[in-house]
Parts: C-alpha cells; structure tokens; sequence
C-alpha cells in the first residue's frame, strides 16, 4: 500500500487534497490513540479506511478497517459503542457523515458502468 501511495501522491500536500490522483486524508483517532486515515482516488475508484496502529510506537502497522459502505457503517459503531471516548464519537460522525457522498459515488459509478456496457456511454 505504501508504494501505491508514494506513486500516486508525489504532489505537494495543499487543501486541494480530493484533486489528487490518490487522496490520503487524515480523518481522526480513537481513545487507543490509533489513527484512522480515509484513501479515496477519483472517479471510480473505491475509498478504504486504514487504521494506523498507535503512531508513538517504534513499529507502527496498518490495518484495512473499512472498504465498503456496511463495513464502514460497523466501524462507526464500533468507535461509538466500544471506544465511547470523545475522539472516537468525533471520527464516528465524521464516517456517519461521509456515507451518503460514497452512496452516491457508488450509484453514479454503477450508472457509468451500465451504460458502458449496453454501449449507451457517451462522454
């Protein structure tokens, strides 16, 4: 994943980050102190949710917590339920106020595909 990152991000860093190729936004922690990060490319291209493990550490890893709508939605819940902390409530509504931008992403994606393949696309 670190390559496909590097690769796809060689821009400098602005507020203008949904612009890039590959977008690694920085999207909050939870009461463990991991961090959670949101990587969405343009277009098509499916988002996922990584949960870095706690960033003071020697080692650090990298966990695909979320890649689809459902699995974002028990994250939420999750954060909420079993962290309770104040910083997982934050990330849980953040997620909770993402989801209808990626139902809608997926419901224009599908849409494309469709017509692509009944050869109906037309750009």
């Amino acid at each position: 994943m670190k390559g496909i990152i590097q690769a796809s991000y060689k821009q400098t860093r602005h507020e203008d980050d949904l612009n890039q190729p590959l977008s690694v936004q920085p999207w909050g922690s939870d009461g463990d102190k991991r961090r959670y990060y949101l990587i969405h490319g343009l277009d098509d291209t499916n988002f996922r949710v990584y949960r870095e493990s706690n960033h003071t550490a020697i080692k650090r890893t990298w966990f695909s917590v979320a890649d689809d709508i459902d699995s974002l939605k028990v994250l939420a819940e999750k954060l909420t339920k079993e962290d309770g902390g104040q910083k997982a409530r934050t990330l849980s509504g953040k997620i909770i106020s993402a989801i209808p931008t990626f139902e809608a992403t997926l419901e224009v994606s599908s849409f494309e595909r469709l017509c692509y393949k009944n050869g109906d696309y037309t750009s």
